[in-house]
């Protein structure tokens, strides 16, 4: 009985580390932890140090103050989305 309750002690606890390891993992290949859905093209964005930079020059050609992405209305955000589909072909 006690061999019993140490291994199901032993995966409880492996079960709960694993989480924890997999979004490290995430962490250190630098992948992007922030998506945002484009409704109007119908794709997923990932949300990184590319498209912060992209986010900025955006910003920056439009005369516009810097303001986190989060905070933009929806019509700023497609506004945005569609400037970036438009980029696509320019190497951006």
């Amino acid at each position: 009985m006690r061999r019993l309750k140490v291994t199901l002690g032993s995966l409880l606890l492996s079960a709960a580390l694993i989480p924890s390891l997999a979004g490290a993992g995430c962490a250190v290949r630098g992948e992007a932890r922030v998506r945002y859905y484009d409704s109007d093209h119908r794709d997923w964005h990932n949300w990184d140090e590319h498209e912060e930079r992209q986010y900025r020059r955006y910003l920056n050609e439009r005369h516009m103050e810097y303001r986190d992405f989060n905070q933009m209305d929806n019509q700023g955000k497609a506004q945005y989305w569609n400037w970036r589909h438009s980029q696509a072909g320019s190497g951006s």
